[in-house]
């Protein structure tokens, strides 16, 4: 008779996202994953696989998390043009709850040029979130919010200068390089 676990996978799961979100995959020791989780190594493993199955795991987690997402920013009701700015002020605003930072930022900056299974989960999430600010730019554009030729373009742009936000945003102090940003951002809105 199969036992029946003493735990909820999706709490672990999430519980394993923050380790691994605060510390890093290879500063995140099995040790502490099995102490932060409160399982047994063994029902780790079987659970989710290797050390590495579980980081790969908690970035598909992160994805797919709708809280104060990028995509949910973009998918709000009413004016697509407010939503792009919520993004830009959201973005330009220093999450304290969120450990040092974009999860995916981090994974990028971590992973080896060769670990196609990382570099693949971080290319999708930054897609999505260019595709769906592609798309609201182009809601924008076609009700005369804007007047842009070139919504992708746009996109692009506005993506690249908000990772780069979401890096500034996480020091300490504020840098008023971020609220400059932040208002050229959105001068590019017309």
């Amino acid at each position: 008779m199969a036992r029946t676990k003493e735990f909820d996978p999706d709490v672990a799961l999430a519980s394993a996202m923050e380790l691994f979100w605060a510390h890093g995959y290879e500063a995140t020791s099995m040790e502490q994953l099995c102490s932060h989780l409160g399982i047994s190594r063994a029902s780790l493993y079987d659970t989710f696989g290797s050390k590495r199955d579980l980081y790969l795991k908690a970035l598909d987690c992160y994805s797919s998390s709708n809280d104060g997402s990028p995509l949910t920013i973009l998918a709000a009701e009413g004016s697509p043009l407010a939503a792009v700015r919520a993004l830009i002020t959201r973005y330009a605003t220093p999450q304290p709850e969120v450990p040092g930072g974009c999860f995916m930022i981090k994974a990028a900056n971590a992973c080896q040029p060769d670990d196609d299974d990382v570099t693949s989960r971080v290319t999708k999430n930054w897609n999505d979130i260019e595709s769906a600010l592609a798309h609201t730019l182009g809601r924008a554009k076609a009700c005369g919010e804007i007047q842009t030729t070139d919504t992708h373009a746009l996109a692009q742009v506005l993506m690249v200068l908000l990772q780069g936000m979401e890096v500034f945003s996480n020091n300490d102090d504020l840098d008023p390089r971020l609220a400059a940003a932040a208002a050229h951002a959105r001068a590019l809105l017309v």
